[in-house]
């Protein structure tokens, strides 16, 4: 953050989201991002003091929709 409290991007940083944004992304509810992470289907990152909490870099969620557009409409299902 800077002095007046904006945030700065910083070059080379990865842009990380939590569950509920990449569930608005998605258009899926929150469950089904969490569930994607336990299954493999969308890498996370534990995050905090506890490292309980989950985050989803945005580079990660582009690559699984670009993937999910490039596949036949009977596939796009995640998972399939």
């Amino acid at each position: 953050m800077d002095d007046n409290g904006e945030i700065r991007h910083i070059p080379g940083a990865i842009r990380l989201v939590t569950a509920a944004e990449a569930a608005e992304i998605f258009r899926v509810k929150k469950l089904t991002i969490y569930r994607w992470a336990k299954q493999g289907k969308l890498p996370s990152w534990r995050v905090g003091p506890t490292g309980r909490m989950l985050r989803f870099a945005y580079s990660d969620i582009v690559a699984l929709i670009r993937q999910r557009q490039a596949q036949p409409e009977d596939a796009k299902r995640v998972g399939k």
